[in-house]
């Protein structure tokens, strides 16, 4: 439950419109749309389902998230895992010619969020061109 709001507000945080923006797909129960994978299909068939991808088809980059919602003591175990997992989509998808940014992101099952990973935050508000306040995340991720 925690896992899919996070992913939930993550994915609207990320959403917007313009010619920069990108395209959105995001592993959630109510996206029936998407039946097989979050990875465009003309991009590369694959069965692997990162939990959120953002795909900028104009300028061949494509931004993997995986989210993890574990306990505090698990966080790095978690992180590798993820990691591990995905290395060969990242790879594979690096092979099509694109630009490949993956980011294994956990957040505590009681709010805690790495330094690290609230860097990334901070990267995918950016990149996302979504005008945000990084408190208002922050603190809305504390509380999912």
């Amino acid at each position: 439950m925690r896992h899919d709001s996070v992913l939930f507000f993550l994915s609207n945080v990320c959403k917007g419109s313009g010619d920069n923006m990108p395209r959105v797909y995001v592993d959630l129960p109510d996206h029936s749309w998407q039946t097989v994978t979050t990875i465009p299909q003309e991009i590369l068939p694959s069965s692997q389902r990162p939990d959120l991808v953002m795909f900028w088809p104009n300028l061949k980059k494509i931004f993997l998230i995986e989210l993890t919602v574990p306990l505090e003591p698990n966080i790095v175990s978690a992180h590798m895992r993820k990691v591990n997992k995905y290395a060969g989509l990242v790879s594979d998808l690096k092979d099509k010619g694109l630009t490949v940014d993956f980011l294994a992101l956990e957040v505590g099952s009681r709010g805690y969020i790495s330094p690290e990973n609230l860097k990334a935050l901070k990267q995918l508000t950016k990149m996302s061109h979504i005008n945000v306040s990084f408190k208002n995340i922050r603190c809305s991720l504390y509380f999912f």
